[in-house]
């Protein structure tokens, strides 16, 4: 589905305001190489199984001779990618030697009260449900980033933003709206100010929207007729229990107000174009093209109930492309907590990765499998060959590349089942013929995580790098992607 910007003259939205206006700096920290600590295994650091890498490389050189225009790459993982710590680093570095296709992937992480990659930002009006992959709810599914929103109200604004990062300033001129489609999904809405001012979010004031609890109504009853959890219910209304009391009234939602409580003045919203959450067909979700008409670095998207059957507005994520532009598309996907099978388990992950016909997928996991001392392999192993041959079977030729997770510690020592998880990821590697960098084994092996901490390259919990770290895995992956290729090709 493709939406071609036009004016709609005869709308106008009110601007919605937060009690307190937001600065973001135009750009994020900038990484460096210059750090090299003794202690790392450099003469380790290579893909095993380069070979498995060829095709992609194969496109980069056809990138660099212009006969191939982007090149898709997508990486996905848990906390490590959530943040985008080490994968910034390698997503701007492969930009600034092949050019930029754009930020890719992306989720407005504001409406799940979750952190942010460090060159976004987003903001919302609104209240939304939202929930990760790692549980599942039927009837709330997930996307490709792990992430699903939903929101009740009509009225929505959001707005999300990039900010230059290594080198790169991460504008785009069209996005690929990711979302819910079906009858019961709210329209919505491109937005800018009047004059092409930046856009301000103030917040509402929120009205309660309540429901009288009749005669053998629960907790869950109630949550699945307003389709939303019956935890959250639980939570905003201050219940101990399941139970509810007939004849009470119980809080199952909020509406903003038309007239937002003003700060700092106001503006006028003045929709670009409208954007149908409704193809007609069977299909539970849909990407639409949103062409900007020009570059820009951050873009807001409203509301707007069309029909009396719009209840909902319900997004998976968003991709910011630089449609002119030659270069690489590297696209982001991580959860915190998250493990393979969550993603695979997602409703609608394959379907989405396909959609982004990747030239190759990095898999950046294993530290929550291992988290609490328990691994069960064969499970690994399945979720492994499920990922690679259903992605394969949609997208001809695409390749594969494993990274191993960073040495972790609990209880006082260094996690065992780690050695476990590499040797079936190596196993399967064999089997499937993918690539495996064993980050772990670079960084100095077992228990190296407290070496980097004592040079303060890992956070206290012996899980988690600092930035600092992170950048340097990030530069150690890059140089050894540039190894593999220049060995290749020198063979």
């Amino acid at each position: 589905m493709k939406l071609a910007v036009g004016i709609l003259a005869c709308i106008y939205w009110p601007l919605i305001s937060w009690s307190q206006e937001k600065q973001y700096p135009d750009t994020a920290d900038i990484p460096t190489k210059a750090i090299r600590p003794e202690f790392v295994r450099y003469a380790s650091n290579s893909i095993y199984n380069s070979n498995a890498l060829f095709p992609f490389f194969q496109s980069l050189k056809r990138l660099e001779s212009l006969e191939e225009n982007q090149v898709s790459i997508f990486h996905f993982g848990d906390s490590h990618i959530q943040a985008d710590g080490f994968s910034g680093v390698v997503r701007t570095e492969l930009q600034k030697k092949y050019g930029s296709a754009g930020r890719g992937l992306v989720f407005p992480y504001r409406l799940a009260k979750t952190n942010h990659p460090r060159d976004l930002y987003s903001q919302t009006n609104a209240l939304w449900q939202a929930k990760r992959n790692i549980l599942y709810f039927p009837d709330f599914p997930t996307g490709i980033l792990g992430y699903g929103a939903k929101t009740l109200d009509a009225n929505f604004v959001f707005k999300i933003g990039t900010k230059t990062f290594n080198g790169i300033e991460n504008s785009f001129d069209r996005i690929w709206l990711y979302h819910a489609n079906g009858p019961e999904q709210f329209d919505y809405l491109l937005l800018k100010t009047e004059e092409g001012k930046p856009i301000e979010i103030w917040e509402n004031e929120r009205t309660p929207l309540t429901h009288r609890v009749g005669r053998k109504e629960t907790v869950f009853t109630v949550a699945k007729q307003y389709k939303i959890s019956a935890s959250w219910i639980k939570k905003i209304n201050r219940l101990k229990s399941n139970t509810l009391k007939p004849g009470s009234e119980i809080i199952v939602g909020y509406s903003n107000q038309r007239q937002p409580k003003v700060i700092n003045g106001k503006s006028t919203l003045e929709p670009l174009g409208l954007i149908s959450s409704n193809d007609g067909t069977s299909r539970k979700w849909n990407r639409t093209l949103i062409d900007l008409g020009e570059p820009m670095t951050e873009v807001t998207l409203g509301g707007l109930k069309t029909k009396t059957l719009q209840q909902e507005a319900h997004v998976f994520g968003l991709v910011l492309e630089n449609s002119e532009a030659s270069g690489i598309a590297y696209h982001t996907a991580g959860v915190n907590g998250a493990q393979l099978s969550h993603f695979i388990k997602s409703d609608f992950f394959i379907e989405q990765v396909v959609a982004l016909q990747p030239k190759l997928v990095i898999v950046s996991l294993g530290t929550n499998e291992v988290f609490d001392n328990h691994l069960d392999t064969l499970a690994w192993a399945r979720n492994i060959d499920t990922l690679v041959t259903r992605i394969r079977a949609e997208v001809p030729g695409v390749c594969f590349l494993f990274t191993t997770p960073p040495d972790s510690w609990k209880g006082g020592y260094p996690r065992p089942l780690l050695e476990a998880l590499s040797r079936t990821t190596y196993q399967k590697a064999d089997e499937l013929g993918f690539a495996v960098w064993d980050f772990r084994e670079v960084m100095g092996g077992k228990g190296s995580m407290k070496t980097w901490n004592r040079a303060r390259l890992s956070q206290d919990d012996l899980v988690h790098l600092t930035q600092t770290g992170y950048n340097l895995q990030g530069f150690l992956l890059m140089e050894a992607l540039e190894r593999a290729q220049k060995e290749m090709y020198d063979h």
